[in-house]
């Protein structure tokens, strides 16, 4: 799977929402998050199937909502908290 073929999607609820890779059929990387009433968005979840594990796929996400945060700074305050660290993927070679 390319670079050019990871298509990250924001799917937004009121309240909650996430952020998706489809990867094949029947395997998506996800991202969760929930939003608080001051505008923070707060990750909660991040998983990505085992057979696509190590290749940057959870950063692709994380990059998204960043990228998504810092276009929100914008128009109005916006803060983007993860629960956890996140990890650098393993480096490969």
């Amino acid at each position: 799977m390319s670079e050019t073929e990871l298509v990250v999607q924001r799917e937004d609820g009121p309240t909650r929402g996430r952020y998706v890779i489809h990867l094949a059929p029947g395997y998506d990387a996800e991202m969760t998050f929930r939003k608080a009433e001051n505008g923070t968005i707060i990750i909660d979840h991040t998983g990505v199937p085992p057979e696509y594990e190590g290749r940057g796929i959870a950063a692709r996400l994380v990059k998204r909502a960043i990228e998504d945060a810092r276009a929100g700074l914008q128009d109005h305050p916006g803060l983007l908290l993860c629960r956890r660290p996140i990890p650098p993927p393993p480096r490969m070679g």
